[in-house]
């Protein structure tokens, strides 16, 4: 009898590794059956106008005459292989180097999985999506926006933060974590597994006493639960939150438009007896398919608790619904004459989501400042995710004298330069929503901002062409800044890496010292928003982002019923290689105001946990005493009691540093999730 490669025992390992991972559990595996289809495939990606490679293996057995079911996998050092025993599909996705799987990683994942339905025998309601550490919370973030695709999903030790819980109300899932995991700590999952249970969901935790980082594969009897679900690809009830329209798809329901650009959107429709049921939150628009939404003919639609008149029209496959006043039947979603471009939250995310993209840098100035931008567009030709790699992407470059044969009406456009070098940006300059003469910038009802010294980035329709887009990135920098800034140009794409997308700025002023001196986001018509509090500015010490950390820290605190709250110090030395898990920025107090601030509209997730005194001690010596962390109140040896425990409070992102202690929270629990306005009132009113 064949031995399949879920038969084969665990075997424990104990492996010293650059993270000091300690035990944990590698599978094995058995050898690639002989006829076995191991086959690089390729889709054309139009966002570089080229091929994007990724891996495909089919089962022995393979038959264009059968269905099969398909496991994606996204970042793992093991490989799901068909058997004698499971026959799927598998694909591996390269996710283009991205971490996180958003931006280009999550569009080559949906590209792939496009790709091989179209080519190989695929049973659609049996896909199933699973990743390991990065690739985990990278599945989470795929599945919960594209809900609909799946059957279910898989994380291995890992699940990630600032998910839409939400969405899986139809999207079961398994995670496999290991307990003395200290590269993703346990008690951050444990968190988000209480959660899903208060929903109700399907949503099961795993945990593996003696395992660590190292479980690259589901363990037999979750192998056996995924082959059992099935998609149901008309659901009678549906949950759906997203940060943009283009998210919105949810099996046979869509939200088209939201009310508030830069708030969530939620939509929650119900199957009755009589008919539909549908409340929304910050939904303008939405349609769905009458041909899979549970809605017959004779039955009633309801709406925000009002009935909703209704007919299926011949021409139209949806209904669309549109709230005015009330909510009524369109004929169909309203278009601008010129088709300009709908706004949505995002900015630079905008350019990095499978749409032609090319970068134009301007050859206006002398030879050494043209030199200078070409290099800074080689660099910016390879972004498409976080700022701090390069991901595996090659947009192409155009100088902006040598646009005579481009049809530009193609491309979504990343433009390098300022007016006075770039000639196609001087090209539009009267048509975009800022002006700027003389070394000042004029946006909206804002005073003037002087450049020199600074980057201006900002995200518009492309006048010429606006069912198309564009960033622009102007330098207004002396040589010595300019070495600067080409050290690492992608920290000026705002939110390019499509985390907190209704956070992000669409106009952008940021030093070469990375210090953020404006922040202006536009409203649905493509205006500046008129925030108040342009005339108070930020005190001096937000020059430092420390202090800006030490505002949440209080806020959490004044929020929380609890003994400590922890957040990094100013001499945190990040993770994994240096990563930065502290998001926040340095503000430049000459001129970010309480208008800049207020375009922040998320929340920061916290949970909270329970150390003992020697734990915190422990904390104490390693990170508090050397500033790597901060607290409230302020911590000493002397003041933590041997013989009482602490309740703790962090933000969820802290978890991978504490876990360097080999430590594990206890009596984890979801904390009040921290708003901007209450960090506003920290850093602007007191």
């Amino acid at each position: 009898m064949t031995t399949t490669i879920w038969e084969a025992r665990y075997v424990l390992l104990l492996i010293v590794s650059f993270c000091d991972l300690g035990p944990i559990y590698i599978q094995a595996q058995q050898p690639l059956q002989s006829s076995t289809k191991e086959i690089s495939e390729a889709y054309y990606s139009r966002a570089e106008g080229r091929d994007q490679s990724f891996q495909v293996v089919l089962p022995a057995n393979y038959s264009s005459d059968a269905k099969y079911p398909m496991i994606v996998q996204i970042f793992g050092s093991a490989s799901l292989l068909p058997t004698d025993e499971y026959s799927f599909i598998r694909v591996r996705p390269s996710g283009r180097g991205v971490w996180g799987y958003r931006s280009m990683s999550r569009y080559d994942v949906m590209q792939a999985i496009e790709s091989t339905k179209a080519k190989y025998s695929i049973d659609e309601d049996r896909i199933y999506l699973t990743g390991t550490s990065a690739g985990a919370t990278g599945a989470m973030h795929t599945a919960a926006l594209r809900q609909d695709v799946f059957a279910a999903v898989v994380p291995l030790v890992a699940f990630g933060n600032d998910l839409p819980l939400d969405n899986f109300r139809n999207l079961p899932l398994r995670c496999e974590h290991g307990v003395n995991d200290w590269t993703s700590a346990i008690g951050n999952v444990r968190v988000q597994f209480q959660k899903l249970d208060k929903l109700g969901y399907d949503a099961v935790l795993n945990e593996h006493p003696s395992a660590g980082h190292g479980i690259r594969m589901p363990p037999p009897e979750t192998m056996e639960w995924l082959f059992r679900q099935r998609r149901d690809p008309s659901p009678k009830q549906i949950v759906h939150t997203c940060e943009h329209p283009r998210d919105g798809t949810a099996y046979w329901l869509k939200i088209e438009k939201f009310s508030d650009p830069h708030k969530v959107a939620r939509i929650v429709a119900e199957a009755a007896a009589d008919g539909l049921r549908i409340s929304t939150e910050n939904v303008a628009q939405f349609s769905l398919d009458p041909a899979t939404a549970p809605l017959a003919k004779d039955q009633q639609l309801v709406i925000d608790s009002s009935k909703v008149d209704w007919h299926q029209e011949a021409t139209n496959l949806r209904l669309i619904f549109a709230k005015q006043v009330d909510w009524q039947q369109i004929s169909k979603l309203p278009e601008d004459v010129d088709r300009q471009r709908a706004y949505g939250a995002g900015s630079a995310a905008n350019l990095f989501q499978g749409e032609p993209l090319m970068v134009v840098y301007g050859t206006g100035a002398d030879d050494k400042s043209n030199q200078f931008l070409q290099q800074a567009a080689n660099v910016l030709a390879s972004s498409g995710g976080p700022t701090f790699k390069p991901a595996n992407v090659r947009f192409p470059i155009r100088a902006d004298s040598d646009l005579g044969d481009v049809s530009l009406g193609e491309y979504n456009l990343l433009l390098v330069g300022t007016l006075q070098n770039n000639s196609f940006l001087r090209s539009i300059a009267e048509e975009l929503p800022y002006t700027v003469k003389n070394g000042e910038l004029n946006a909206g009802e804002r005073e003037s901002l002087k450049l020199p010294g600074s980057v201006l980035s900002s995200h518009y329709f492309n006048p010429e062409h606006p069912d198309r887009l564009i960033y622009i990135v102007s330098p207004y920098l002396n040589e010595g800044e300019q070495n600067k800034f080409l050290q690492n140009p992608r920290h000026f794409l705002a939110g390019s890496d499509g985390f907190k997308m209704i956070d992000q700025p669409d106009l952008m002023v940021r030093g070469v010292d990375l210090r953020i001196r404006r922040e202006m986001q536009l409203d649905s018509a493509w205006n500046f928003i008129n925030l108040p509090g342009q005339e108070r500015r930020v005190p001096e010490r937000f020059s430092d982002r420390t202090h800006l950390g030490f505002a949440h820290l209080k806020a959490m605190w004044r929020a929380s019923d609890v003994d400590v709250a922890l957040w990094w110090g100013p001499e945190d030395k990040g993770l994994f290689g240096g990563y930065d898990f502290n998001w926040l920025p340095s503000l430049d107090p000459s001129s970010y105001t309480l208008a800049d601030y207020l375009v922040r509209r998320r929340e920061v997730e916290t949970m909270t946990a329970t150390i003992s005194a020697a734990e915190l001690t422990d904390i104490f010596k390693r990170w508090i005493s050397t500033r790597e962390l901060t607290t409230l109140p302020e911590i000493n040896e002397q003041n933590i009691d041997p013989g009482e425990d602490y309740r703790i409070i962090i933000p969820m992102d802290l978890v991978p540093k504490l876990g360097i202690r080999r430590r594990i929270l206890s009596d984890v629990a979801a904390g009040k999730a921290i708003a901007p306005p209450q960090v506003a009132n920290e850093v602007f009113m007191r």
